[in-house]
């Protein structure tokens, strides 16, 4: 039976992978409320477990169930919901990266701040639909602070592309100097392959994105989907996933590496309620100058 969990939960993992939900999370606040309205508008379900960034959509329209598993004691409060609607499948990082080839070690950011210095201008890029991460440090830094952090950022001549992945392989290729927002776990990966980037591991808060797991408010087989998620979330379930690079919130879980290791790290979850609030879309693009 475990071997037949395992296996389902790989593939989960391998499906959700062929859609790039780390990039998914970057991209469509828009996409995701359009998905919310037309489930609300056919009434039903086809899905038993639903897993998602936005989950609050879901949650706060009644198309999800309580499922108070005891897995959810292993994971901290900011990661579940305190009414029991889901609990976080794994993690997604934000932190900022360089070029090792050409930047400098006395150069090299510490924090965000840093990233305000003269010697960044016109050498950064950041991905165009990153709302959750904006959104984010305005709630951590409060709106003051924040948007006076974001309007001198935007003085810096940003560079423009759409992906994570797109961006930190142009700056691996010398394209720019440095990534504002993306992945440690890609980091990591590209680093393996001798590539010459790295992350910044000082940075306060490194922003924590939550791939959340819940069941259907109509789920054709309740049962069965509230056995997966059970699996899923596991102490098993979540080592299938840390070793196919997922970062896991579960307590028990080492890290990926040693370097992102909780207790070394300054991680704020990220408020589920962002994605309910478009209004950060319109108030990125203006502070940056999108169109």
């Amino acid at each position: 039976m475990a071997s037949a969990w395992r296996a389902a939960v790989t593939l989960w993992h391998t499906q959700a992978r062929a859609h790039r939900p780390r990039e998914r999370e970057t991209s469509s606040l828009v996409a995701e409320e359009r998905t919310g309205r037309q489930a609300r508008r056919a009434g039903k379900v086809t899905a038993d477990v639903l897993d998602a960034f936005s989950f609050k959509i879901l949650q706060n329209r009644g198309l999800l169930q309580p499922f108070a598993t005891p897995e959810a004691a292993f994971y901290p409060a900011d990661y579940k919901d305190p009414q029991s609607f889901w609990v976080t499948l794994y993690c997604a990082y934000n932190v900022m990266s360089y070029n090792t080839k050409l930047v400098p070690v006395g150069e090299t950011p510490k924090d965000w701040p840093d990233l305000l210095n003269q010697r960044w201008k016109g050498k950064l890029a950041l991905d165009d639909q990153d709302y959750y991460w904006y959104a984010g440090m305005l709630k951590f830094w409060g709106e003051e602070k924040g948007r006076k952090y974001m309007e001198s950022l935007a003085r810096q001549d940003l560079i423009w592309r759409r992906g994570r992945g797109l961006l930190t392989e142009l700056m691996a290729a010398g394209e720019f100097h440095g990534v504002v927002v993306t992945f440690p776990d890609l980091v990591e990966q590209m680093k393996v392959k001798g590539q010459p980037v790295e992350w910044v591991k000082t940075s306060n808060p490194i922003l924590v994105t939550l791939d959340m797991m819940g069941i259907a408010a109509k789920a054709p087989n309740p049962n069965a989907g509230k056995l997966f998620m059970n699996y899923s979330i596991s102490r098993e379930g979540q080592e299938v996933l840390r070793k196919a690079n997922r970062i896991s919130a579960r307590t028990d879980i080492k890290p990926i590496i040693p370097e992102m290791d909780r207790s070394k790290l300054r991680l704020v979850a990220l408020d589920p309620e962002i994605p309910t609030q478009s209004k950060f879309i319109d108030d990125f693009r203006k502070t940056f100058g999108i169109k």
